[in-house]
């Protein structure tokens, strides 16, 4: 059966997010993979009068104007100005998008700045057990404000074959896991059952690796 192993990242705030980026990009061409699928999602804070950085970073790359929209949820609460290419997955240059996450905060003080690193050999597109939770596997890198200051987040999701019964985690691929060795310390691995043509799925805990 296929399963996702899902993986947290020790990421630390100290690094600056620009070389983040760059390490785990330059880890999809060393592990042969290729350029990787990049989606990103740029956005502004909600308070009105604060700093846009969309704003700053449409000023510099004006190219990006097509990718900048306000967000909205159902409920019709307004999230603020941002930049992404989740809907139209249309690619921009990595150099742009480095060189973006490079003036974070200082230049770019984004609410919230989120980049996911994509190739086939991290599986296909699944359904969480989760109703409605469509998840993209590859890495995910995540820099956001809070109360606290600035939020750093690196995770993975792998989908491999493996068996729910099994105690042990399934193996990453090879070239999968020269990523991963790139991503820094491994905080945790959690197993998770993924939804194919079923139309739902009983909830799994999943198993814990330290």
């Amino acid at each position: 059966m296929r399963v996702a192993l899902l993986t947290t990242f020790a990421a630390s705030r100290k690094d600056p997010l620009g070389d983040v980026v760059a390490c785990i990009h330059q880890a999809f061409l060393t592990a042969g993979l290729g350029e990787p699928s990049l989606y990103f999602m740029l956005a502004d804070g909600i308070l009105p009068g604060s700093v846009s950085s969309v704003d700053r970073v449409l000023k510099r790359y004006p190219e990006l104007e097509r990718f900048a929209a306000d967000a909205t949820q159902r409920s019709g609460v307004h999230l603020g100005r941002r930049i992404s290419n989740d809907v139209s997955g249309d690619a921009v240059p990595f150099p742009t998008l480095q060189a973006i996450a490079a003036g974070v905060p200082r230049s770019f003080p984004f609410h919230q700045a989120v980049l996911h690193f994509g190739s086939p050999a991290f599986g296909e597109s699944v359904t969480m057990h989760t109703p409605g939770v469509t998840t993209r596997p590859g890495v995910i890198v995540t820099d956001s404000w809070w109360v606290n200051g600035r939020n750093r987040a690196v995770a993975a999701m792998t989908i491999v074959e493996g068996e729910a019964t099994q105690k042990k985690l399934p193996p990453y691929p090879p070239d999968v896991a020269s990523v991963l060795a790139a991503c820094g310390k491994v905080k945790k691995t959690t197993q998770g059952r993924t939804c194919w043509t079923r139309p739902a799925c009983r909830p799994n805990r999943g198993r814990r690796q330290p």
